[in-house]
């Protein structure tokens, strides 16, 4: 298996020909238009999927599928939440595909099954940090246009949790740093793919999903910088010596790099 990180959620993974995309985004820094469509190249690798899975229906998981998707054949697979905004979008509603947490299917060599999963809830240090940072105090229109689109692109409380089998394989992929209380997850995969922000307490926060999963190995995400000034870089050291303590290898990718699994 081999698997691509390419900004906030954004991944590439593909088995045997077949590859998967889930929250395909591009980043919107401060000196371009919120609505500009990205960079081509990162358009038309985003296309060459064969399917498309999203986690939640934030503007940072959905946003450029209008951007990417629209007029193509690409079938994308999400809640009702997610679903409904791409098709105000204008993305053709038979290729979007309502799941739930239950659904299971194979496609070619992938077997992906769906789990209800939650967002991670944000501590109010990290949200006072935010505020209180310069950067914040001096983009007060592009803050004012993210926190738009955040009430525009609503979760709605549904979030998804997957896990993908092939070769011999479990990957498991947290959209968000949170997990159910009610759900009783499938544990020792060989990789779980985690987010990584939103807490002021992360290096901490986050390792109760890691005890409670026991992965073999972790591949953090949604690390990166991709919509300030409400974001921001995340120094994951502290989490990654949390992580070797407790004896699991993780993964602080580079991006557009692949890695074999």
């Amino acid at each position: 298996m081999k698997i691509r990180w390419l900004t906030t959620a954004s991944l590439l993974i593909t088995s045997n020909d077949h590859t998967i995309a889930f929250d395909p985004f591009m980043e919107m820094p401060l000196d371009r238009s919120i609505d500009e469509p990205g960079r081509p190249e990162l358009i038309e690798t985003y296309r060459s999927a064969d399917r498309v899975y999203i986690s939640h229906g934030h503007f940072d998981h959905i946003y450029h599928f209008q951007n990417i998707y629209k007029g193509t054949n690409t079938p994308i697979y999400g809640t009702a939440a997610p679903l409904i905004s791409l098709e105000r979008d204008g993305l053709d509603p038979d290729k979007l595909h309502l799941i739930e947490p239950g659904y299971k299917e194979t496609f070619g060599s992938w077997e992906i099954e769906a789990y209800q999963g939650r967002h991670c809830k944000f501590d109010l240090p990290i949200v006072v940090k935010t505020l209180l940072d310069p950067r914040t105090r001096a983009n007060i229109k592009r803050l004012r246009e993210i926190q738009a689109l955040r009430k525009l692109y609503e979760e709605e409380g549904e979030m998804l949790f997957y896990e993908l089998r092939a070769e011999g394989k479990r990957i498991q992929i947290m959209g968000s740093m949170g997990m159910d209380p009610e759900t009783e997850y499938p544990t020792g995969a060989d990789l779980l793919i985690m987010a990584l922000q939103g807490r002021s307490d992360q290096d901490k926060y986050a390792m109760r999903f890691v005890e409670a999963l026991k992965p073999k190995k972790i591949f953090l995400y949604h690390t990166d910088d991709s919509f300030p000034p409400m974001s921001g870089n995340v120094d994951t050291l502290g989490f990654e010596i949390n992580a070797k303590k407790a004896g699991v290898t993780c993964i602080a990718p580079e991006k557009n790099k692949e890695y074999v699994l």
